[in-house]
């Protein structure tokens, strides 16, 4: 039976070695040696050639050829019966490396037209059966030496022959691959002697206990020594594994050089394992190190740890340039992820997103680290660093920031384009509780109030202390080191700022609005304005405390303690008081109240002795109780800190 046509080159040498062409070549030999049988029977005379190559060294045999008998046949054909081939090693006859059987074999003999066939079965296989091949029709050509098998193509190989298995299986007390088989089914076959290459076209299946491919097309390339180099499946492949999912792609290479075993998948590879995927350009799986590597057009998708299991699952999902998945020792899932080149990640659970030049995932802590210009923000909070890591597997989700760190908050309350932004050397945020998150600044921290990208307030310190509630609202802040805070000019140019080693503000999440400011260690509070007319205050202390109203969020009260100095500089008069305590209070009028040897002066006359000294603000007139006394301007001391003269 004559095969029509040839089948499909393969694009590349791929996976096993067979050694079955010496068979073909024999049959093709003139002048067959015949041997009777017994002297006066009438036992067909049997057939039997050497067949021999050239070598460096002269000719030796490389097969052994026999057959029952040899009939002629209408235009110079002979009917082979019984066909057997041995294929020898190194000329010793001894050493069988293949055997090839068929129960008939036609042969055609005349010039340029040496062929083989026979619509029957012919059979492949090694002494110990570890390779088998088998078929229904084979045609041969020796002007290319190819063998065409036609039909019911099948082929076994026991998979210690393999130098180390496709898709390994789980270590065990036995031996890897003990009596595990290999198989290949295909509609047709072709075997190229030359290239030690076989070609499996038509419904393409090969089974391991390990995988299970399917294609139209599969090539099998082999060495010398029986043992595979490389397999290729082309025209939509789909590869299945054994708990590890169902890979698919134009095309699929396996390769086994020196020890390095790699399965290329190629073509629009998907990868799906239950609630796992992924997409790429081209997959590289080693086997032997469980690494799935993606390239060009990565995307990858992975639940989120499950915290409430009768919540529905949420998921992430990540594209990027090049990754490489971490598989575990079974690949049921993947353990950590690094993905390189514009890499971005989207959070189904919490609507963020992030963006960075590289990203490494470890799936024991769900721990996520972005490099390289990274951000993760959603639609109230961003954050970005050199090095941004993000965990949340556990109760305690993590943002750790470092380097050139930002974080921006939005801030709700009475405008929802109010902003704090602040940028350190690193910012650490955590849950502390349920109730409580903590974001934790370290140097060179600058804080800044936005409002319709306007700036409001803005801090300095070298260490800041947020706390937030669980929707991530400030509800404390705590500066330390070198603490400064500075309001925008009000609509009279006015300027406020506080100096200090410690500043600790409270604010209700609920209103928005703050609820107190205490500061603390060599407190400076100054009032500055702009023009010949404005007004210029400064106060010193120990501790400074101030309580805001809930309804207009200015201050009501405040409380200054401990060494307190205070100055005012305005158009026509200076006041200097000083007192070992200042209560500013808003109602019924604006004042300032100060007791613990109180001082007042003014450019006229100086107050001392008193009691209690209190300020109007908005009248700038001093008034005393107690038994004070009141020095005139002539009897004042030039130095305000020098004691008094006057009895």
């Amino acid at each position: 039976m004559r095969i029509p046509h040839q089948l499909p080159r393969a694009r590349r040498r791929n996976l096993f070695s067979f050694l079955l062409f010496p068979l073909v070549l024999l049959a093709l030999s003139p002048g067959l040696a015949r041997t009777q049988g017994p002297p006066g029977s009438n036992a067909p005379a049997r057939v039997f050639y050497a067949h021999y190559r050239n070598t460096p060294q002269g000719k030796i045999i490389d097969a052994l050829f026999n057959g029952s008998q040899a009939n002629p046949l209408p235009g110079g054909l002979v009917l082979v019966k019984d066909f057997e081939l041995r294929g020898v090693r190194d000329g010793q006859t001894n050493q069988v490396q293949v055997l090839a059987q068929a129960p008939e074999c036609i042969v055609d003999y005349r010039p340029n037209q040496e062929m083989a066939e026979n619509a029957g079965p012919i059979h492949i296989f090694t002494p110990t059966t570890n390779l088998f091949v088998q078929g229904t029709g084979f045609f041969y050509a020796e002007s290319n030496q190819m063998l065409f098998l036609s039909n019911q193509v099948q082929t076994r190989v026991v998979k210690s022959l393999l130098r180390s298995g496709v898709f390994p299986a789980p270590k065990t007390g036995a031996a890897d691959d003990a009596g595990q088989i290999l198989r290949i089914f295909s509609d047709r076959g072709q075997l190229v002697y030359r290239s030690n290459l076989v070609n499996y076209a038509g419904s393409v299946r090969v089974a391991d206990p390990q995988f299970q491919m399917l294609s139209p097309f599969l090539s099998v390339h082999f060495t010398t020594n029986w043992t595979v180099e490389s397999i290729l499946a082309w025209q939509d492949v789909t590869i299945t594994l054994t708990n590890k999912g169902t890979a698919t792609g134009a095309t699929a290479s396996y390769f086994n050089t020196n020890g390095a075993e790699l399965l290329e998948l190629e073509g629009g590879a998907h990868w799906l394992n239950g609630p796992e995927e992924a997409k790429a350009a081209r997959f590289t799986y080693d086997p032997n190190r469980h690494f799935l590597i993606a390239d060009n057009q990565v995307w990858v998708l992975w639940p989120n740890p499950a915290t409430n299991p009768s919540a529905p699952a949420t998921f992430r999902q990540l594209w990027a340039d090049h990754a490489t998945l971490q598989m575990s020792t079974n690949g049921a899932t993947a353990d950590a992820m690094t993905s390189e080149g514009n890499v971005i990640i989207l959070n189904q659970a919490d609507h963020s997103r992030a963006l960075a030049d590289q990203a490494v995932y470890n799936r024991t802590n769900d721990l996520i680290e972005l490099r390289g210009h990274s951000v993760w923000r959603n639609d109230r909070m961003k954050v970005q660093g050199d090095l941004l890591s993000m965990a949340s597997a556990s109760t305690n989700p993590i943002f750790h920031a470092q380097g050139n760190a930002r974080f921006k908050l939005q801030v709700l309350g009475q405008s929802t384009n109010r902003w704090i932004d602040i940028t350190s050397d690193d910012i650490l945020h955590q849950s502390l509780d349920a109730q409580t998150n903590l974001a934790t600044f370290r140097g060179h921290v600058h804080a800044r109030l936005l409002k319709d990208d306007q700036l409001q307030d803005s801090l300095t310190s070298q260490l800041l202390l947020v706390y937030l509630d669980s929707s991530n609202q400030v509800e404390t802040a705590v500066a330390r080191g070198d603490v400064r805070a500075e309001t925008a000019a009000d609509a009279k140019g006015v300027r406020k700022t506080i100096a200090c080693g410690v500043l600790t503000a409270r604010r209700s999440p609920l209103t928005g609005l703050w609820r107190s400011v205490m500061a603390e260690e060599d407190v400076q509070i100054q009032l500055a304005g702009s023009g010949p007319a404005a007004e210029n205050d400064n106060l010193t202390a120990a501790i400074v405390t101030a309580y805001f109203s809930s309804v207009t969020n200015v201050i009501e009260n405040a409380v200054a303690v401990g060494n307190v100095v205070f100055d005012q500089n305005s158009a026509g008069q200076n006041i200097h008081a000083t007192g070992d305590r200042a209560v500013y209070d808003l109602a019924p009028a604006e004042r300032i109240v100060l007791t613990g040897h109180p001082v007042g002066r003014k450019d006229k006359f100086l107050i001392s002795n008193a009691d209690r000294l209190v300020w109007d603000v908005k009248s700038g007139g001093l008034n005393a109780s107690g038994l004070y006394h009141i020095i005139p301007d002539h009897n004042l001391n030039p130095d305000p800190s020098a004691p008094s003269a006057a009895p």
